[in-house]
C-alpha cells in the first residue's frame, strides 16, 4: 500500500526521525514549501515559496564548515517565475555582530552550461581574477576572497519535496560533490548616497562545478540584512 508513492513503512521512518530539514544545517529553521519574503525593492510584490534546501558540508583539515542555500521560487503573472538563492552561513564571532549568528547572501543565477574546459581554465589560472566580458569587452572584474588560489570541495545534500505532500521523502534527499570558486568585487552605490560608509558595497559571485557532470553554474549576488529574510509558517 502506497500514499502519494511512499509505502507506509517509509512514512513510519520518516515520521520516527524528524523532518529532514531538522537532521541538518538549517539555520532559518525552515521547512519546505513555506512561504518567504525577502525585503527588497526589486521583491518586495514577489510572494516567495521555499522549493529546495541545499545543505553545504565543506571540510578543511579537521574542521567541518557548514553553509545552506534556500532556493526560492515566485510564481510571475507576465514573464519568467522567479527564482532566487538565500545563501546563509554562520559567523565567526556573533557577539560583534550584535548577537546575528548567521549572513545571507541573496543570489541569482547568472548563468549556467555543460562543462568548458575554457571556465575551467580561467576558475583554476593563478591570477585569481574572473573577468565578464561583453563583445570583448571586460564590463566587471571580480578577485578571489582572502586572495585563495585552490578550490573549495562540498558535499551537498539537495531536500525537496518531489511528491507535493510537504513532507521531504527519503526519495527525495540528493547527494552532490561540488568544486567550486567565490570572487568578490567592490561597487560604489555613487555619491548622492548620505551615508558615506555605505558608498562602497561588495557583490559576490559564485562558479560552481558538479564534479560527476562537469555542468558549471554561476550564482552572483550581494549580501542582505539578515532580518530582511523572514520564512513563515
Amino acid at each position: 500500500m502506497t500514499a502519494k508513492g511512499k509505502t507506509l513503512w517509509e512514512m513510519l521512518q520518516a515520521k520516527m526521525a524528524g523532518p529532514a530539514e531538522s537532521r541538518g544545517y538549517n539555520p532559518l529553521g525552515a521547512k519546505i514549501g513555506s512561504p518567504v519574503t525577502v525585503d527588497q525593492p526589486d521583491y518586495e510584490d514577489a510572494n516567495f515559496f521555499l522549493v529546495e534546501i541545499h545543505q553545504y558540508k565543506r571540510t578543511i583539515g579537521s574542521q567541518e564548515f557548514l553553509s545552506a542555500d534556500y532556493v526560492v521560487r515566485a510564481s510571475a503573472l507576465k514573464g519568467n517565475d522567479i527564482h532566487l538563492r538565500l545563501r546563509v552561513s554562520p559567523l565567526d564571532d556573533p557577539g560583534r555582530a550584535a548577537g546575528i549568528t548567521y549572513r545571507v547572501l541573496l543570489l541569482h543565477l547568472y548563468d549556467e552550461m555543460a562543462y568548458s574546459d575554457d571556465l575551467y581554465k580561467v576558475v583554476t589560472d593563478t591570477t585569481g581574477k574572473f573577468q565578464v566580458l561583453d563583445d570583448g569587452n571586460v564590463t566587471a572584474e571580480y578577485f578571489r576572497i582572502n586572495d585563495l588560489r585552490s578550490s573549495y570541495q562540498a558535499d551537498v545534500t539537495v531536500l525537496k519535496d518531489a511528491g507535493g505532500d510537504k513532507v521531504v521523502g527519503a526519495g527525495e534527499i540528493e547527494t552532490l560533490s561540488l568544486e567550486y570558486w567565490d570572487y568578490w568585487r567592490q561597487l560604489d552605490s555613487g555619491p548622492e548616497q548620505r551615508d558615506a560608509a555605505e558608498l562602497a558595497s561588495q557583490e559576490f559571485l559564485f562558479v560552481e562545478m558538479d564534479k560527476a557532470s562537469g555542468w558549471f553554474q554561476i550564482w552572483q549576488g550581494t549580501e542582505i540584512d539578515p532580518d530582511r529574510v523572514t520564512v513563515l509558517g
